[in-house]
């Protein structure tokens, strides 16, 4: 993925697409959500309605990386939960779905602080089981 800030919505976009240039929808399904649901985010933004609106602006901007709010507010606006993996480490349940076949995978390059869309070698999409 293109280390563009972007890169956690084009592997999420990669994963549902197998096209990283819908990361823009993506990016925008999230956001949308976050506002609808903006009682249940409040307390870990800020509470005061301008740190909220800040964090809203800042999000919405193309090239803004994701952040923690982000990655849960997407996996939840898709209904899907995603995993996160790095190397070395147990991989990262994000849950947004009651359906464990609602996965999406990406890897996180904690030395580059880059997201990529994980995909099997005969093209399929993984799937962690419980």
């Amino acid at each position: 993925m293109i280390q563009d800030g972007n890169c956690f919505f084009r592997a999420i976009s990669h994963q549902l697409y197998r096209d990283q240039e819908d990361h823009v929808h993506i990016r925008f399904l999230t956001i949308q959500y976050l506002i609808q649901n903006i009682n249940d985010f409040k307390r870990f933004i800020g509470r005061d309605d301008q740190i909220v609106q800040k964090y809203i602006n800042r999000m919405t901007t193309t090239s803004t990386c994701a952040d923690y709010i982000a990655i849960t507010t997407t996996a939840l606006a898709l209904n899907k939960n995603i995993i996160i993996h790095e190397t070395g480490n147990t991989p990262i349940f994000i849950h947004g779905s009651d359906f464990i076949e609602h996965q999406l995978h990406v890897y996180y390059d904690v030395q580059k602080l880059n997201y990529h869309s994980i995909i099997c070698l005969d093209d399929t999409l993984p799937f962690l089981s419980p």
